[in-house]
């Protein structure tokens, strides 16, 4: 398995992360901690072979996307803010 570690969050674009070549082919994403704000991207779902995501601690709006429903590899979510 392989990870990818961002560095630099200052321009963080959760849509951009989600939709990105680099992360596109994440098993395992934690986007915990890191205050980023506003609603749960579409997108997310174009990372098909996603595992396991937290979103712990952040502050997120607005209700989660039903298509993450669909995304058949996901088997672990964390949203508690």
């Amino acid at each position: 398995m392989t990870a990818t570690v961002m560095d630099d969050l200052d321009f963080f674009n959760f849509s951009e992360v989600c939709g990105s070549d680099r992360t596109r082919n994440q098993p395992f994403v934690d986007l915990s901690r890191n205050e980023h704000a506003g609603e749960i991207p579409k997108e997310i779902t174009g990372m098909r072979i996603l595992n396991y995501l937290n979103l712990l601690r952040n502050h997120l709006v607005g209700s989660i996307p039903s298509s993450i429903s669909t995304m058949q590899s996901l088997t672990s979510v964390d949203f508690f803010l």
